[in-house]
């Protein structure tokens, strides 16, 4: 009887433990998900394009399989992006402490600008202080791909005038930063580059253009840095970010840093360029992918060739027909 009574308990924690399972599951099917839409940050999808980039639910070919079609963003990375051999970082699992890495973005508003910086998973509510202004608090985050395990903050300044120099301190040493110009404003220096791997001493690495972007940065010589797609060539290791946004910080730290998403931030659906980055507008409701920003007299819209283009098109239509409409005063 004992041994009946154990095996009995035995079998009802199985059960109890499969419906665990199951229900800890349950959001990765497109019964829970629904057939059609692209679903940002779901890790499978459920629609026309998921068999093309290899990321459908177990359930897609049951569930939607007389769906109509709905776009996707992809394409999505192979479904386990490995490392590329050969290459290795000091801290894989990323940054041993911190801050470090700063970058900063244009703000929402003419009187913001963002700081973007990591630090080990060991720092909790870091914050930043701008001379003058006083201490700003940050909003954090992190993501689990590829065994990254460091946290990403992002601090907004507010309440800075036009054109004006500001000292600002994240934990790490005071650095300096120009905020952007009145809107209207021509001429503007702007920097721009792209497919830009971090310092490294293989052939082809960008060594002498990251220095030089540091140099010129910390003259003075530009007041924004364009990267347009290709960025830290990571080959699918999430610390190799970390030794990028490293070897930026000279030009990244003072300078607003703006990107596009390329082929190669692929790796794990992105998620390296959607989280490490914030950028203004409708950049976090597209988690960066596209958006538009004006800077002194010029007008810049960023978007993915990466992704399915039907759904940036009215987008960045009705951006262009404003800035058409707008181009009085911001002629460029």
């Amino acid at each position: 009887v004992v041994s009946d009574q154990k095996l009995c308990v035995a079998m009802i924690r199985t059960v109890v433990l499969l419906v665990l399972v199951d229900a800890l599951h349950a959001s990765d099917t497109c019964k829970h998900l629904g057939c059609g839409p692209y679903r940002p940050g779901a890790s499978c999808q459920c629609n026309w394009a998921c068999s093309k980039h290899r990321d459908c639910c177990e359930d897609f070919n049951t569930t939607c399989a007389h769906h109509p079609p709905g776009p996707h963003p992809g394409p999505a990375p192979a479904p386990h992006p490995g490392p590329a051999s050969g290459r290795w970082c000091a801290n894989p699992a990323g940054p041993p402490g911190g801050p470090e890495q700063l970058h900063l973005a244009l703000g929402n508003a003419p009187d913001e600008m963002t700081v973007t910086f990591a630090t080990s998973n060991k720092v909790i509510s870091p914050s930043c202080s701008v001379e003058g202004l006083g201490k700003f608090h940050a909003a954090s985050r992190s993501y689990p791909q590829g065994g990254w395990k460091g946290l990403l903050h992002t601090v907004t300044f507010r309440g800075l005038k036009p054109a004006t120099r500001y000292v600002y301190d994240c934990g790490s040493g005071p650095r300096t930063f120009q905020t952007a110009p009145d809107i209207g404003t021509l001429p503007v220096k702007l920097a721009a580059v792209a497919d830009l791997g971090e310092r490294c001493n293989r052939p082809g690495c960008g060594n002498a253009t990251i220095d030089r972007l540091g140099e010129l940065a910390k003259a003075g010589a530009y007041s924004l840095l364009l990267h347009a797609g290709d960025i830290a060539y990571t080959g699918g290791l999430p610390c190799v970010w970390d030794e990028f946004f490293a070897s930026m910080e000279a030009a990244t730290s003072r300078v607003p840093y703006m990107v596009a998403v390329g082929n190669h931030e692929r790796f794990y659906n992105f998620s390296g360029y959607r989280v490490r980055f914030a950028m203004p507008g409708n950049g976090p409701a597209t988690e960066n992918l596209w958006y538009s920003f004006d800077f002194g007299g010029v007008h810049v819209a960023a978007f993915s060739t990466e992704h399915a283009l039907e759904q940036q098109a009215e987008w960045l239509k009705q951006d262009l027909q404003k800035a058409v409409a707008n181009r009085d005063k911001v002629p460029w």
